[in-house]
């Protein structure tokens, strides 16, 4: 029997009763038939290369395999009989005793021989039972036998399950017995034991699967990704809102769902709700900002001196204020009593009173700054984004869209994108594309409604019911439906059940069924069609929009954002007039729309070129997407209001991530990734300068402050 064992799947060296390999992690299970010397005499359990039997004494030689190192078996005691008589060596000289004293020890040989074949027997009877329970729990653990080498996953876990996009998960596992290890989502080969992190843009499922010549097996585990909101500020304000100087005010302030609140001119971090006395000496805005794992969301109240007036911002709201992302919100707003009037976020300064249709890429709260003489106020609008992209409803119509009782309209609809189509009211879950043939009793508006992780996207159908006998008019419609000046389009109508057609603006009598007519307005012109029935008459409507003769120009082609970390998107957007053709090289597109979007990821800084071809000339224009290496501060806003009067204070706002350290100059110092900071009074015109530091390297951005003599 051999005294040194291997592992059957890596073949690395295991003890006696070792339970699992430390080489590979297979789990070990041992026959009956391994067990432990015997003394070839009285069959004593006995420990490989010890001289003679604890029980009987009798002298033990031992074999050497020499070929392999192992141990093969005992050779039997070296004996000589003479007479009855045992020679033996001792002290290097033979040793004879007397026949009396040889019966006498071999009688008492046998007697311990025989007590110590008892006690082996016992002792065999217990680890047979014992070797067998624990083969027995082995199989039942699930761990695979010796003889086996079946391959195991002893754990695969993913931790946490949920994460909000960009955040990380921990993928750990452990196997035994395996040859081959990988996982699929594009990691591939993997060691038997280890851990990875992850970080997915869905809810993703990993598969683990192990592999080796017996067979393979495999194991899950699920992160999910979750869109946290936004912190929620229920109330800021300022009471009272006018003090004389030296008097108190009390700001309160309420929140939920933020990591962090402060509020600037010194007030600092604050509970979620509460209330802080404050003192100003001039006319001050205070701004609450409220962080969370989503973003963050600002709210502002302005504490005024008697006797002074600033601005009043009566309105300033996004609507909607969430959209999926590629879809845009309109700002809207009204304020009095400035003379200055600006938005961040590259809206710039606005009229005192107007709108801004804006479409960012990721949740943004845009700040509006109203100043007079007197001082400033500021107000926050936030827009939401959701960063699943929305399905596309292409069409859904009604055909015909007006019938008599008892007729049936034709629903057919075109979806892309969508993980989920339905229809109400009645018709329910639907396929992406399709039609559906109904009657129904009354006017029934339908709605079908597309849905794509967090974004969905609504369309409606109507059918009218009409008295029998009053004509249907299937359609009507005006082919194109814009022109330019000079250009004409064709009316096109179908119609049934009618005694007479007509279309007004001159036209007049037209075929009763169907047929076109063509028409060049000189402006925009709606055109009416009535059919007229033995039960009454029906009509439709299309309006032809007339453009002037349009001029070539590219109206805007910029980049959101303009640094990426490698393998982020940015998208491009433009807006192109009186162009038969837009192309953007470097792939994004040969034949586009006028006005659009493009998500681009590049791997190095790329400059995009936008090329609008017209009629008579061809202009172009570009936009560089700049690759920072993972590691390197990225300064998503660095922004102050600007101008202002001598004298007077401004407010510096920043958004920073990936950085160790934010430092801003003339004397303002350390600053947290996110913030905003009053300066002191400023004299002249002044620039700031904001150093990010990171793990990979050193961000920049500058912003200056225009300031303005006193009056």
């Amino acid at each position: 029997m051999q005294s040194t064992y291997y592992c059957p799947t890596c073949k690395a060296p295991v003890a006696l009763g070792q339970n699992l390999c430390n080489n590979c992690g297979a789990a070990l299970t041992w026959t009956p038939q391994q067990q432990p010397y015997y003394c070839p005499y009285c069959s004593s359990v006995v420990t490989y290369g010890r001289a003679a039997c604890g029980v009987c004494g009798t002298t033990l030689v031992w074999e050497e395999q020499q070929t392999s190192g192992q141990q093969t078996g005992l050779n039997q005691p070296s004996q000589q009989n003479t007479g009855g008589e045992t020679s033996a060596q001792k002290d290097g000289r033979p040793y004879k005793p007397t026949r009396k004293k040889a019966h006498a020890a071999l009688r008492k040989q046998k007697t311990i021989a025989a007590i110590g074949l008892i006690f082996i027997l016992i002792i065999s009877v217990v680890m047979v039972i014992i070797s067998i329970s624990w083969g027995l729990s082995e199989q039942k653990s699930g761990a695979p036998a010796l003889s086996t080498g079946e391959p195991a996953i002893l754990s695969f876990t993913a931790s946490p399950t949920t994460v909000a996009p960009g955040e990380k998960s921990t993928l750990k596992w452990n196997t035994g017995g395996a040859t081959t290890v990988s996982i699929d989502q594009n990691i591939g080969k993997v060691a038997a034991a280890g851990s990875l992190e992850v970080s997915p843009s869905e809810n993703t499922t990993y598969t683990l699967a192990a592999t080796n010549s017996i067979g393979s097996i495999t194991g899950s585990a699920t992160v999910n990704v979750v869109v946290p909101p936004l912190p929620v500020i229920s109330a800021f304000t300022a009471s009272p809102s006018a003090v004389n100087p030296g008097q108190t005010a009390n700001l309160q302030w309420n929140v939920t769902g933020a990591s962090y609140i402060t509020i600037d001119h010194g007030v600092g971090t604050v509970p979620a709700s509460g209330s802080a006395p404050i003192s100003p000496s001039e006319n001050t805005t205070y701004t609450l900002t409220a962080g969370g794992r989503a973003g963050s969301v600002k709210a502002s109240t302005t504490v005024t001196m008697a006797g002074a007036t600033p601005p009043a911002i009566s309105v300033f709201s996004a609507k909607p204020a969430a959209i999926n992302i590629g879809q845009s919100s309109l700002l809207q707003w009204e304020v009095t009593g400035a003379t200055s009037v600006s938005i961040n976020h590259d809206v710039g300064p606005v009229d005192p009173s107007g709108s801004k249709a804006v479409s960012p890429s990721e949740n943004t709260t845009y700040i509006l700054t109203a100043k007079n003489d007197y001082g400033s106020i500021s107000a926050s609008a936030v827009v939401a984004v959701y960063l699943s992209k929305p399905p596309v409803i292409g069409s859904f119509t009604a055909t015909p869209s007006a019938i008599t009782a008892g007729q049936s309209s034709t629903l057919q609809w075109t979806v892309t994108g969508a993980t989920s189509v339905s229809i109400n009211p009645g018709i329910g879950t639907v396929d992406s594309t399709g039609t559906f043939s109904i009657s129904p009793s009354d006017n029934t508006t339908y709605i079908l409604t597309a849905s794509s992780g967090g974004s969905t996207v609504t369309s409606t159908a109507t059918i009218s019911i009409v008295p029998t006998g009053t004509p249907i008019i299937t359609s009507f419609n005006a082919v194109p439906g814009v022109i330019t000046k000079g250009q004409s389009t064709e009316l096109r109508w179908n119609v049934s059940g009618a005694t007479s057609v007509s279309i007004d603006q001159g036209i007049g009598t037209v075929d009763l069924r169907s047929g076109t007519v063509e028409v060049s307005p000189a402006t925009h012109t709606t055109y009416i069609l009535t059919a007229t029935g033995t039960a009454g008459s029906s009509t439709a409507s299309v309006i032809v929009t007339v453009a002037p003769p349009s001029t070539l120009s590219i109206n805007s082609f910029t980049s959101s954002p303009v640094t990426i970390r490698a393998g982020n998107q940015a998208t491009l957007q433009w807006s192109v007039s009186g162009a038969t053709s837009v192309t953007i090289d470097h792939g994004v597109g040969d034949s586009l729309p006028l006005q659009g979007t493009a998500s681009v990821t590049p791997n190095v800084e790329t400059t995009y070129t936008l090329t609008a071809i017209g009629s008579s000339n061809t202009i172009t224009a570009s936009v560089t997407v700049s690759v920072i290496a993972a590691g390197t501060p990225v300064i998503a806003l660095f922004t102050a209001s600007s101008p202002i009067t001598a004298g007077h204070s401004t407010t510096l706002e920043w958004n920073v991530e990936d950085a160790n350290s934010v430092h801003i100059d003339n004397g303002i110092g350390t600053v947290p990734l996110i913030g905003s900071v009053t300066t002191s009074s400023l004299s002249e015109t002044t620039t700031y300068t904001l150093t990010a530091q990171g793990n990979s390297g050193t961000a920049t951005s500058t912003v200056t402050v225009t300031v303005n003599p006193a009056p």
